[in-house]
């Protein structure tokens, strides 16, 4: 009784500051992109374990990133997302294949990977 009350006020925290946290699957849910953004410094936090559909802004989300396991990122869901801006910028090992993302909704790429260092053999777009 103890535990499944402690799980759900764990839940209910969780909900409130911005994400679902879902512990049989681990997945995140986050609501804003700046609880996104806090998801994504943790690096025990696989991108395949985030939901992103909710998230309509991504730019400048991994803007100077020295990020180097981008795996799970082709799995997100960006079919919400109107601003892709800087959304890599800088980022130095960016080399993931993102050509299954619908980006139907999405207003401005603007630079989303300027002067990233990308390996051209591994990415498609």
């Amino acid at each position: 009784m103890q535990k499944s009350i402690m799980g759900a006020v764990w839940f209910c925290l969780l909900y409130f500051i911005g994400c679902h946290f879902i512990t049989a699957q681990e997945i995140y849910v986050p609501k804003t992109k700046e609880y996104l953004m806090r998801l994504l410094k943790d690096p025990s936090i696989p991108l395949s374990a985030i939901d992103t559909s909710n998230i309509t802004d991504m730019s400048r989300l991994f803007e100077n990133s020295n990020r180097k396991d981008f795996s799970g990122i082709e799995t997100w869901n960006v079919s919400n997302v109107t601003d892709m801006s800087y959304m890599f910028s800088h980022a130095r090992f960016f080399n993931h294949n993102i050509n299954e993302w619908n980006v139907s909704n999405v207003i401005s790429m603007s630079g989303m990977f300027y002067e990233a260092v990308i390996n051209c053999s591994s990415v498609s777009l």
